[in-house]
């Protein structure tokens, strides 16, 4: 292969002389287009797909996170605030817990 495309003139040489002049195993480059994997090496594309996989899971668990984390949020908020309102309006004449304490001083027991 490499005599073949030696005789070319420079810049002359078809461009499969320059892509596969650098492989390991030359006629599978010719045969296939490309040069083969190296073992343990794998493709760009499969690296990168699998990069944008991952990406993407820990993506989707960030905001499944993030999502209960404010509905948690909220339903605790939600809570404190059910707390010191009135249960009816009846009950309580108007007022919320805190004004209805016995101390009425602010200290909590």
């Amino acid at each position: 292969f490499k005599a073949i495309c030696s005789g070319y003139a420079p810049h002359t040489e078809p461009s499969i002389c320059t892509k596969c002049s650098k492989c390991a195993d030359e006629k599978t480059c010719v045969s296939t287009g490309k040069c083969p994997a190296l073992d343990g090496n794998i493709e760009q594309s499969t690296f990168v797909a699998s990069m944008a996989t991952i990406i993407m899971i820990f993506s989707a668990v960030g905001v499944g996170c993030y999502v209960r984390q404010q509905r948690l949020m909220k339903e605790q908020v939600r809570g404190m605030i059910k707390e010191y309102m009135p249960l009816e309006v009846s009950q309580n004449s108007g007022g919320t817990a805190l004004e209805q304490d016995d101390d009425a001083q602010g200290t909590f027991t």
